[in-house]
């Protein structure tokens, strides 16, 4: 089920936190659901080849457009 809901193809390799949420919505648990889907992300060579974002990555929230304010 770890592997269904995380390797989803449909845009899947979610994080641990998403992919638990998608098995306890599918109607599934166990006790150790959280820890278990944790390590299953942790070790997954796709998502560790890819890496995650960082401040580095993400674009800069400057608006393109400047409007000057004009009389009336």
């Amino acid at each position: 089920m770890i592997s269904y809901c995380h390797d989803m193809p449909s845009g899947g390799h979610a994080s641990d936190d998403k992919t638990a949420a998608m098995i306890l919505q599918a109607g599934f648990y166990w006790p150790t659901l959280f820890r278990d889907v944790h390590a299953y992300v942790w070790a997954c060579d796709h998502c560790q080849r890819n890496g995650s974002w960082s401040r580095r990555n993400e674009m800069p929230l400057n608006y393109i457009l400047k409007v000057k304010v004009f009389d009336v």
